[in-house]
């Protein structure tokens, strides 16, 4: 597919930007242009470049070649810029600030006299930003703690605003959004865009970008493989997933929907289970079987699947684990909870199966540890395939595979998944379904904890709704719909 003329009243202007980490070319001769009061969205497989462009922009990264232009200006980054705001997955908000002083951290003091703040000002100003996303009702003293997921992603929409910014690029802000808050964060965007701020929004939701986007721009092997307005692709749903999956979309739609039956004996019994906000929770999970939780980020959600992996020890109730029967988690967020981000991607894939490869002598077979790890790295396509690479220059969704790879290593009895696929491409969510389902088939049971409806409807025998940290309804998979699980949601 062509690529448009470029905008005549452009914002932003990249042309052929490069960017190689050691042997591997993340981005090629990448060419975007982004006018003002346009929303355009940013796709791509996991490992095709999305965040490396993002991270270029930022100043995170410096690329290897090429040319920004900023509304006319060449720079090296837009980093500093009060003209470009950039969303980030986490945010940037700090939880135990007010309101207030999250909008007014790092801006220009509004000064009363000399030294001396003018507090008032502040105040107004930031009360005015608030508004202009829907947060009129928050006060501007309120914790930020205080604030929903979708709050908070709002309040960073209005710090940027509130600064001027003509640009707004977000980097995957909706993948821990319940979907109601993600739509409203959209709608917000849209609004800006409407006012004439441009904004680059990175999801691999397709369903968000149809919704958000008026434009397209597919990243492919680190090249741009399309860049065209939405509406050319408004009945073209086959070849939009046929572009965003590659030659493998068949491949991939086979078994992931497959539900093979067998219910086998029970691994893991939580019974009247309380810590802190959670329970008391009454659960059951068997060999053979997907259950699923689901509620609100906040809910107690993943604080019921840490207890049930045994990371977390209740306050009262016990937890039953048959004798032998081995755990291991995908934890809720990779950033912070799964991986060593300076360790090579073979040893946070290898360390917690490590007993695997001793000998009689307590000796590491070195060998036979790296041709687990390669074979892994094969069977999950994990991007790029260098074990010696520092895994916090993967992509986000080859991270996760990596957290897979290592829960597999461990040959568990009972596989406990926290949000599985957040922040991954559409291939790559396939993927995930589809080992979930070899996990069961090979009699393991699986308990997967998420705030994302697609998870539950597609891999779940049974679910139950977590609310205020108790499961207060369960479903049968054949009750499992988007309508039903919207309610909680």
């Amino acid at each position: 597919m062509s690529a448009p003329a470029p905008p005549s009243a452009g914002l932003l202007s990249l042309r052929g930007i490069d960017k190689s980490f050691g042997s591997a070319r993340v981005l090629r001769e990448v060419d975007l242009d982004l006018a003002p009061g346009e929303v355009v969205g940013l796709m791509g497989a996991n490992g095709a470049g999305k965040s490396t462009l993002i991270k270029i922009l930022a100043g995170v990264h410096a690329a290897d070649a090429g040319r920004i232009e900023l509304m006319g200006e060449e720079v090296d980054d837009l980093a500093g810029r009060p003209e470009v705001g950039i969303i980030h997955q986490d945010l940037g908000l700090v939880d135990t600030q007010s309101v207030l002083d999250n909008m007014r951290l790092g801006a220009r003091p509004l000064a009363l006299l000399g030294p001396l703040l003018n507090r008032r000002a502040e105040i107004d100003a930031v009360g005015v930003a608030l508004a202009r996303v829907g947060l009129e009702d928050r006060s501007v003293f309120e914790l930020v703690g205080t604030l929903t997921p979708g709050e908070k992603a709002l309040l960073a929409i209005a710090r940027l605003l509130e600064r001027g910014a003509r640009i707004i690029l977000v980097d995957e802000t909706t993948a821990s959004l319940p979907p109601a808050e993600a739509a409203w964060f959209i709608d917000k965007l849209r609004e800006a865009a409407a006012c004439g701020t441009a904004v680059v929004m990175v999801s691999h939701k397709l369903a968000e970008i149809r919704l958000a986007a008026d434009r397209l721009v597919l990243l492919t092997d680190g090249r741009v493989t399309a860049d065209a307005p939405m509406s050319d692709f408004a009945d073209r749903e086959d070849d939009l997933v046929r572009l965003l999956l590659g030659e493998e979309v068949e491949e991939l739609a086979e078994g992931a929907e497959a539900r093979p039956s067998g219910r086998g004996e029970v691994v893991l019994e939580l019974d009247g289970v309380c810590r802190g906000v959670v329970g008391p929770v009454d659960l059951e999970v068997a060999r053979g079987e997907v259950v699923g939780l689901t509620g609100r980020v906040g809910s107690g959600l993943h604080e019921i699947a840490l207890i049930a992996a045994g990371f977390l020890a209740p306050e009262s109730g016990t937890v039953g684990v048959r004798r032998g029967v081995r755990r291991a988690i995908v934890p809720p967020q990779r950033e912070i909870d799964g991986v060593f981000a300076e360790l090579p991607a073979k040893w946070n894939m290898t360390l917690p199966a490590l007993p695997r490869w001793r000998s009689s002598l307590r000796l590491l077979r070195l060998g036979s540890e790296r041709g687990a790890a390669e074979a892994m790295m094969q069977r999950l396509r994990i991007v790029p395939d260098d074990l010696g690479m520092p895994i916090g220059q993967f992509s986000g969704g080859n991270q996760q595979k990596v957290l897979f790879a290592r829960t597999m290593l461990q040959e568990p009895d009972l596989f406990v998944l926290c949000e599985p696929t957040r922040g991954v491409d559409l291939r790559t969510r396939r993927e995930i379904y589809r080992l979930v389902q070899e996990f069961k088939g090979q009699g393991c049971g699986v308990l997967v904890a998420t705030s994302d409806v697609e998870d539950v409807i597609a891999v779940c025998d049974r679910a139950g709704a977590v609310e205020d940290g108790a499961v207060t309804r369960v479903w049968a998979a054949e009750d499992l719909t988007p309508e039903v699980l919207a309610e909680i949601l």
